[in-house]
């Protein structure tokens, strides 16, 4: 359904009852906009999203990326948004709701299930009270500590790189092949969603080590070219605004000479 005319209202109370509703990143996402819009979203929140970090936190959350896990039949359907909008939606749909019952499936084999409705979905709920209310924020200092920290956080993962011998590294991220290389190993399928397996040799491996290590000592330069620039915009802006608080001041006495002379000459006449 479009969200306009009369599909806004069929929307609203279909989102209004009270029954279970199942999303993929909602929570942090569609549901705020949704309330936000007015469109509250009741009954018992699942999010797909959630479910699948709660059964695999290391790895990423797209939808398009699960989808290769548990539908592997499913062509690539993210592609059709905007040439058939209707049978994304469904499609969109469709997938997510297949993903959230396998993983499902899977937390309860492994005895998990219940502790996610606990630790996630209960406290979703009880959450929901607090978003509404809000929280004081120190946006300065919350931005603050979390350059602090990323900055530390990069400073320590680049400090252990030479500790680890190069055959326990991961080969899997950040190395990515493209379409052209993918296609010479005859891995690549025009239309259909595949999580291939790919072995690098040693050899590859220090050319994208090394690729990598140039392309971050070009972004490194930028940026200390960009902060040279905001320096010196900086220290042109500070000078001309002692500048104009010397003009300011000049001007002021000046006024109260002036008005000084005229009180004097009044005095005498």
């Amino acid at each position: 359904m479009p969200w306009w005319g009369p599909f806004i209202e069929v929307a609203k109370r279909l989102l209004a009852t009270a029954g279970a509703k199942l999303t993929w990143n909602g929570r942090a996402f569609d549901v705020p906009r949704l309330v936000y819009n007015g469109a509250p979203v009741n009954g018992r929140m699942y999010d797909g999203m959630d479910a699948w970090h709660f059964l695999e936190p290391p790895l990423r959350m797209g939808l398009k990326y699960v989808a290769t896990f548990f539908c592997p039949d499913m062509q690539a359907w993210k592609l059709e948004s905007a040439s058939q909008p209707e049978w994304y939606s469904a499609a969109d749909s469709d997938v997510a709701l297949r993903c959230f019952l396998a993983i499902k499936d899977r937390l309860t084999l492994q005895g998990r299930w219940d502790v996610f409705e606990r630790h996630v979905v209960d406290l979703t709920e009880v959450l929901k009270g607090v978003t509404q209310r809000g929280i004081n924020v120190d946006v300065a200092t919350r931005s603050a500590k979390r350059e602090e920290f990323e900055r530390r956080f990069r400073e320590g993962v680049e400090a252990m790189q030479d500790r680890i011998p190069r055959a326990a590294r991961p080969l899997s991220s950040p190395y990515t092949l493209t379409q052209e290389e993918l296609m010479k190993r005859g891995l690549w399928r025009d239309g259909r969603m595949r999580q291939v397996k790919v072995s690098l040799t040693p050899a590859q491996v220090e050319r994208m080590e090394k690729k990598l290590a140039a392309q971050k000592r070009k972004e490194e330069a930028a940026a200390r070219k960009l902060e040279r620039a905001i320096a010196r915009e900086e220290k042109k802006a500070l000078k001309q605004q002692e500048t104009l608080e010397k003009a300011a001041k000049k001007a002021e006495r000046a006024l109260k000479k002036l008005n000084a002379s005229g009180a004097t000459t009044r005095g005498r006449s």
